[in-house]
């Protein structure tokens, strides 16, 4: 009795390793091919996502150092995020980083809200995670695509935002 279990146990850990052996080289490979396709950590292209914030009180005001997040949702219905913030010109530029920008649906699965604005930087309301700007694709060229959120709105402080 002890020799069929010591040959059962035997023959166990022996499918275990060929297991984990063939495991590991599809995990390779599969890491391979979407490295090679752009997918990963890491960087083969450039994303760019860029736009303006502008205050509408009475006048359009270019609002800078609000801080803008790009935010993709990735399967499962978790969400990722990249910041950047508004330049002196109200405009921002923020860099996908890779694990973000390797989606084939950007346009359909990220968008950009304002995150964050200043204390006393604008007479502008945020009324953060109500609206949003879809991205569009204005440019792509060689390893670098350039995606355009437009402007986005806000509306004094006794106002709502828009878009």
């Amino acid at each position: 009795m002890d020799k069929i279990l010591y040959v059962l146990m035997a023959l166990l850990l022996l499918l275990c390793s060929a297991v984990a052996t063939r495991t590991a080289v599809q995990l390779s490979q599969e890491a391979e091919l979407l490295r090679e396709a752009g997918y990963g950590d890491e960087k083969l292209s450039t994303v760019l996502v860029g736009g303006a914030v502008v205050c509408n009180a009475g006048v359009k005001s270019l609002v800078p150092g609000v801080e803008v997040g790009v935010e993709c949702k990735i399967g499962g219905g978790n969400v990722r995020w990249a910041y950047g913030k508004t330049d002196e010109s109200g405009e921002f530029l923020i860099d996908l980083p890779s694990h973000l920008h390797a989606n084939p649906k950007l346009e359909e699965d990220c968008v950009v809200r304002v995150h964050h604005i200043p204390k006393g930087s604008s007479t502008c309301n945020m009324a953060m995670g109500r609206r949003f700007k879809p991205l569009k694709l204005s440019f792509a060229q060689e390893g670098t695509r350039m995606y355009s959120a437009g402007t986005l709105t806000l509306l004094e402080r006794s106002n709502k935002y828009h878009n």
